[in-house]
């Protein structure tokens, strides 16, 4: 088991204003999972973007607005967002605090076609990094 608190976890830029701890990734043993703490300025929003993964979000501190396609909804502490896949979305700090959240992404699982008994899990190093790098997707084989 590990136990870590996110203040121990160096942060990386994200964006401008936009601060990510990858708290349990890959580098801790977690082979399914990355649960990342982001911290959005005053005034800052994460890119409007969508993706084929789904994500789950849990508001920490702060207030902010969960924006997708025709809507934008207001978020505090103790609310949970679900985003599907390829939802466009983003989310902006609405309050004069820092807007922190938990930010849940799964590995991508898929089946190889050259060799399909072998599962291969795609991990996009852009959410799953705990560092700056931003290299390829890392592949590893599960057997």
């Amino acid at each position: 088991m590990l136990v870590r608190t996110h203040r121990d976890v160096p942060s990386v830029a994200y964006a401008e204003g936009i601060e990510k701890r990858v708290v349990i990734g890959p580098k801790q043993g977690a082979p399914t999972f990355v649960m990342r703490v982001f911290d959005l300025g005053p005034g800052k929003s994460s890119p409007y973007h969508t993706h084929d993964w789904e994500h789950e979000v849990f508001v920490l501190s702060g207030t902010g607005v969960a924006v997708s396609e025709g809507a934008e909804t207001a978020v505090r502490p103790g609310d949970a967002v679900f985003v599907p896949p390829y939802e466009r979305h983003s989310f902006r700090n609405s309050g004069e605090e820092t807007f922190r959240f938990i930010c849940l992404v799964h590995c991508a699982v898929r089946m190889r076609l050259d060799r399909p008994c072998v599962l291969q899990m795609v991990v996009d190093a852009r959410h799953c990094a705990d560092d700056a790098d931003s290299a390829a997707p890392l592949l590893v084989d599960k057997r």
